[in-house]
């Protein structure tokens, strides 16, 4: 059964270590919730961008419901 709060042991490099630690203390936070505020972040971008994926279909779509709509102003123009 999973618990409530899984640990995770990470073993950064030094650079990484002292830039989270700096981090840290700046925030006034713990280096574990840095990096849990970091991993959430992380994850909330990783969604984001799934989600985008998408984005050039319907932008095509949409450029392709603009022609025809301007075509066909284009024709009601003509036989008014």
């Amino acid at each position: 059964m999973p618990t409530k709060n899984p640990r995770i042991q990470v073993m950064p490099s030094d650079e990484l270590k002292d830039w989270f630690q700096f981090q840290a203390k700046e925030m006034g936070i713990s280096m574990s919730g840095l990096i849990a505020v970091a991993m959430t972040q992380y994850r909330q971008q990783s969604q984001a961008l799934n989600s985008m994926q998408g984005l050039p279909a319907i932008m095509d779509e949409l450029k392709k419901i603009q022609i025809r709509q301007e075509k066909f102003e284009r024709e009601s123009k003509k036989n008014a």
